[in-house]
């Protein structure tokens, strides 16, 4: 597990700049890991991680679940869109508008990439009710917080969408304890391809 960096220990907490700080520290951290990532290990841990998603009594009896399409050095999703896919489950996938996000049910099955860079379905439905949503994560820790790109579209989104959330992440990407605020919404469990916490 990686300890944050000292000047994050040290710095004040109470203070929004320094959770902010030690947030963007965390971030420039964990994206220089994950892009040095060998393609082998990458795909190895997805693997471990599907099966451990797979697994959750949550997950087998869900109808509706909500998860991104990786992209970048992110946990690969596709085995896992796959396999929910055929249990039947309704899989929906997220599309920003403006400061918000939406989950969308796909209708052609398109995607195209959005300005974030995410893959986002051309067509759809809304879907309103959500059993299970599974959500990247650049960093967790074991009490279960969640640290995203900073934009705040999956708190907003979580935050109105009441569910079973699962954050997805690899080893390296769990710390001893991560910078939060008010806004933040917690995961229910968080997955790594050798840890489940919830």
């Amino acid at each position: 597990m990686i300890t944050p960096p000292l000047s994050m220990q040290n710095a004040d907490p109470k203070t929004p700049f320094s959770v902010w700080a030690q947030a963007q520290e965390i971030r420039k951290k964990m994206h220089a890991l994950r892009n040095a990532q060998p393609l082998q290990e990458k795909n190895s841990a997805s693997q471990k991680i599907t099966q451990a998603v797979l697994s959750f009594p949550e997950i087998r009896a869900a109808k509706t679940v909500f998860i991104y399409r990786s992209f970048g050095g992110e946990v690969d999703t596709s085995a896992l869109v796959s396999a929910l896919t055929m249990q039947g489950k309704t899989v929906a996938f997220p599309s920003t508008r403006g400061q918000e996000m939406q989950a969308i049910v796909p209708k052609s099955g398109t995607f195209s990439r959005s300005p974030l860079g995410t893959e986002e379905p051309v067509d759809g439905t809304p879907l309103t009710q959500i059993d299970v949503s599974i959500i990247p994560a650049l960093a967790c820790d074991k009490n279960k917080n969640r640290l995203g790109f900073g934009k705040g579209y999956y708190d907003r989104f979580l935050a109105q969408n009441p569910c079973f959330k699962v954050a997805i992440c690899y080893d390296f990407q769990l710390v001893s304890s991560l910078p939060t605020h008010e806004k933040d919404v917690a995961m229910n469990a968080v997955v790594t391809p050798t840890r489940v916490y919830r």
